[in-house]
């Protein structure tokens, strides 16, 4: 379909492509860390692994997993698919077809205002409605390392942010005030990695400080966090970068921290039911020789997630697409650039238009393409067009779909 009275300008898109590997997961627990060889420069050289163990202690590589370039991961899953974050995007596996995204997604955090928030080593918890929520440092306006700061005293904050809808853990929204806020007052000083998880009763958000582990609560997700009092807030000084876990079944606690045993990085473990811990509740659970390597490579910033792949079945599962729809763009009003998603529920030829307000095609986004059933994300970049209200189009073989958005330059 083409537009006899405009040229088609140039549009970026985007869909989200996979890979077809086959993704075993039989353990009760998983867990993503990283790890850096002796010729790592740093977080750009950070590898990406996938373990998972029946005990918490006793780890073994997932089967088929390919390790990948990314630093500080946080796992998490919810309903069919698991998620790994991290400060460079998010990775996704689906059950249902057995597929992971061939690469990481960029994953956005807005304000109130739509004004892009920067950020720093997500921590990722599902909420009371299934909406995944990132707990993260924010970075906003921060130079140099945002763990510390150019001078001191300095101030830093730990947020939180809602998933918002249809976006599949890509785009989020920042929450009212902040989660928890750690002042910074003398060399060497940092405060850095939150990891959020719940205990039965409330939240517990771990914060790294150098190679210290802070531990604060709260009653609810988006309220505020204070150090727990029994400690003053310190955990224990055996490592930092670290993740929790409360076990109801034995109403323990689960600590990892990544540490030094015998001036090698690994991944500690400690085992404890109240918050008053001693340097030998740690043992080591993960260290260089699970993944074959020399001593010198560091295992580092471990996180943990319930496998919840075994408590559900998709035997009985129906894998066709059940809905035909066109969701609003996110953000709007925008600019210059858009998603739009769409679900088909049989495979059809698609055309994805924009028309102004007069009813003239502007851009032409998808061209009577063909397209497999389900979800698709197009990215629409709209710097060649004016600020203004704009219609897009969804035409295909299960119907038609208008929707309106606002460019805002």
């Amino acid at each position: 379909m083409k537009s006899t009275y405009i040229k088609i300008i140039f549009a970026i898109f985007f869909v989200i492509s996979i890979t077809t590997k086959a993704q075993p997961f039989t353990k009760k627990y998983i867990m993503a860390y990283h790890t850096c060889n002796a010729n790592c420069n740093g977080f750009s050289d950070h590898i990406t692994h996938l373990v998972e163990s029946d005990d918490g202690e006793n780890w073994s590589l997932v089967p088929n997993f390919e390790p990948y370039q990314t630093s500080v991961p946080d796992v998490i899953i919810r309903g069919e698919k698991l998620y790994i974050f991290s400060p460079r995007g998010v990775k996704r596996y689906d059950r249902l077809t057995d597929t992971w995204d061939s690469d990481q997604t960029f994953v956005e955090i807005f304000d109130k205002n739509n004004q892009p928030v920067q950020y720093v080593d997500p921590s990722a918890i599902i909420d009371d409605q299934g909406r995944i929520v990132l707990f993260f440092l924010n970075s906003t306006g921060s130079t140099g390392d945002p763990a510390g700061c150019p001078t001191l005293p300095c101030t830093k904050y730990f947020d939180s942010a809602v998933e918002i809808d249809g976006s599949d853990g890509t785009m989020f929204r920042l929450q009212d005030g902040h989660r928890a806020e750690i002042q910074l007052e003398q060399s060497p000083a940092s405060a850095s990695d939150p990891d959020i998880f719940y205990d039965g009763s409330q939240y517990i958000l771990y914060i790294s400080q150098g190679a210290n582990t802070l531990a604060y609560h709260g009653d609810s997700l988006h309220g505020s966090y204070v150090p727990i009092s029994s400690i003053n807030g310190v955990l224990t000084h055996e490592g930092g970068v670290p993740c929790g876990y409360y076990d109801p079944d034995t109403q323990q606690y689960w600590t990892y921290v990544h540490g030094n045993d015998a001036g090698s990085t690994v991944i500690k473990r400690a085992v404890h039911s109240d918050f008053s811990m001693q340097p030998n509740n740690f043992t080591t659970v993960i260290n260089y020789s699970l993944i074959g390597d020399p001593m010198t490579t560091t295992s580092e910033s471990p996180s943990i997630c319930v496998n919840t792949f075994l408590t559900t079945s998709n035997d009985d599962v129906d894998l066709k697409p059940k809905e035909f729809y066109l969701k609003q763009n996110y953000p709007n009003p925008f600019n210059p650039s858009t998603n739009i998603e769409f679900s088909l529920i049989e495979a059809s030829n698609v055309t994805l238009d924009v028309s102004n307000v007069l009813g003239e095609t502007v851009e032409i986004i998808l061209d009577d393409k063909r397209m497999s059933a389900g979800k698709h994300i197009v990215k629409f970049n709209g710097n060649n067009l004016s600020s203004g209200i704009y219609f897009y189009r969804l035409v295909s073989g299960n119907g038609t779909i208008v929707r309106k958005m606002i460019l805002s330059k």
